[in-house]
């Protein structure tokens, strides 16, 4: 798991704003430089996005999505829900305990 998601300080912050300067690069439907990131899988984040705005583009947008990741990637997801209802999209964002939803945790947790 990329650090950015993991905890927001020193250089973790740094690969946040670097994150959160894609979404703005793809709102403008701009291509994201991805050689500002420390770790390749951090850009990951952003394919979610890239695609739905692709999608929605090309006049086949997609009814619904459902992004899922750690708590700390809170911000991330917030930034793409502000984009989203900018291109007419309804948008929650929250952190949800899957366990209070009839959805059992499969891999055990670890300790940071």
């Amino acid at each position: 798991m990329p650090d950015l998601l993991r905890r927001r300080e020193g250089r973790q912050t740094a690969s946040l704003d670097h994150v959160l300067i894609g979404i703005k690069t793809l709102e403008v439907r701009q291509a994201v430089d991805t050689s500002a990131f420390t770790d390749e899988r951090t850009a990951l984040i952003l394919e979610p996005l890239r695609w739905m705005l692709a999608l929605l583009d090309h006049g086949s947008p997609v009814e619904w999505a459902a992004f899922e990741q750690v708590p700390t990637a809170l911000p991330v997801w917030e930034a793409v829900a502000d984009v989203l209802r900018r291109e007419s999209y309804s948008v929650a964002t929250g952190n949800l305990v899957a366990e209070e939803f009839g959805v059992p945790r499969l891999a055990p947790a670890r300790s940071s």
